[in-house]
């Protein structure tokens, strides 16, 4: 007698990988943020431990073995992608689409002002930091780490701010490394 759990159990269902994968994530994502536990690497493991949950056990070795990568690789996936997903997008710039008539034409600062800029802010930063380093302890820190913050957020504005760096013909862009990048494989 087969019960519904066992159908679920099956290497041709379709919602398996999908349940399977977003318990992977969420049992990755909490042995990461707790034991810090690189969260690609947690996704992978829970990902194959799945996959054995849902093996064949009538089929031949072979057909098993294929269908528990196959299986194991899906979970990995939705996994994976929820992970990314849930990180912001990757961490990458996104692009938008805009499209006008007439362009506004706006004064950019060369890119040697916002590298000056940033060196300014980066002394800064490290000034402050100095400071915080030499606090007396027990002193009340909490202005000094709100203007570290201040700086910070003023140096990813000039970051951003920065045109992208040419990418070679026939290399990669990078967009391959910001899609895995909250994995840190």
């Amino acid at each position: 007698m087969t019960t519904n759990f066992d159908k679920f159990l099956t290497p041709e269902a379709m919602v398996t990988p999908g349940v399977a994968g977003s318990m992977s994530m969420m049992f990755g994502n909490a042995l990461h943020y707790h034991f810090s536990i690189p969260n690609g690497w947690a996704v992978l493991f829970f990902s194959f431990a799945f996959g054995l949950l849902v093996m064949a056990k009538t089929e031949p070795m072979l057909k098993r073995t294929v269908l528990y990568l196959i299986n194991s690789l899906v979970i990995f996936c939705v996994a994976a992608g929820t992970v990314t997903l849930g990180a912001g997008g990757g961490g990458g710039r996104t692009q938008t689409g805009s499209f006008q008539l007439i362009q506004s034409a706006n004064a950019q600062s060369t890119t040697a002002e916002l590298q000056a800029e940033y060196k300014k802010l980066s002394a800064e930063q490290d000034a402050l930091w100095a400071k915080l380093s030499a606090a007396p302890k027990g002193a009340d820190i909490s202005p000094l780490l709100g203007e570290i913050r201040e700086i910070e957020r003023k140096r990813t504005v000039v970051v951003k701010s920065l045109p992208a760096e040419p990418v070679a013909k026939n290399f990669s862009s990078g967009k391959e490394k910001a899609f895995f990048a909250p994995l840190r494989f």
